[in-house]
């Protein structure tokens, strides 16, 4: 048996299932060498973050948000950062949780770095919405 995952491993695997298109995350997760609880709850927040999308005002990120990475506990908008669950060469990808509304939820929030916007990422952006929504 396999032992449980700790959080920091776990955040990594869910950052590389959030790289995958939804129709090879099941898959990815039958191949993975973690418990059944873990591959449970990796599949149901995969599964929740890309049902999820959530678009945030603008003026709610602070400028410094879009180069350092924002500590948990920061507010955006109707959501709580839980994790940073990676960086990369677009930005920095979050762990949230809703904390306005009548329900609970889940999300994962993707700030892209100001210093690489340009069109062509932009584009990339976009076409990375469309196939998680």
């Amino acid at each position: 048996m396999d032992k449980p995952l700790g959080e920091k491993d776990f955040l990594r695997l869910l950052e590389q299932g959030l790289e995958l298109p939804p129709g090879q995350r099941q898959d990815w997760l039958a191949t993975l060498p973690i418990s059944a609880p873990d591959k449970t709850r990796l599949a149901r927040l995969l599964d929740q973050m890309t049902q999820a999308e959530v678009n945030i005002n603008p003026t709610q990120i602070r400028h410094d948000w879009l180069e350092n990475p924002i500590k948990p506990g920061a507010e955006i908008g109707s959501f709580r950062i839980l994790d940073l669950i990676g960086t990369g060469g677009m930005g920095h990808v979050y762990l949230a949780e809703r904390v306005e509304g009548d329900f609970d939820q889940q999300v994962a929030i993707k700030l892209l770095n100001a210093r690489v916007v340009d069109q062509e990422l932009l584009s990339l952006f976009n076409n990375e919405r469309q196939i998680l929504a």
